[in-house]
């Protein structure tokens, strides 16, 4: 899933568009507080398709592939809604 056939021929603005599309997907799994082990998958592979695709946007210069999606951890049960709900923002914000 990180990579893709034609990727490297994507305009910027299709690289945009799904580096969007991936990060609103983040968010959405990132608000769950117990990930089942099939979630953490799916959590790192957008990770990793995202990183793929903000390289491909930088080195086309396409002027939005200077962020990446910090790696993400499993909340403890101890962690709050608040303190989550923080990290999915500062991914959205980056």
């Amino acid at each position: 899933m990180t990579q893709q056939h034609g990727d490297d021929k994507k305009t910027c603005q299709e690289l945009e568009r799904e580096v969007a599309f991936i990060q609103g997907e983040l968010q959405r799994l990132i608000f769950v507080m117990d990930l089942s082990q099939a979630e953490r998958m799916e959590v790192d592979a957008y990770r990793q398709r995202n990183a793929h695709l903000l390289a491909i946007a930088r080195d086309k210069q396409c002027g939005f592939g200077k962020t990446s999606v910090p790696e993400f951890t499993k909340s403890s049960t101890e962690e709050t809604d608040t303190r989550v709900k923080q990290r999915a923002l500062a991914i959205a914000s980056n």
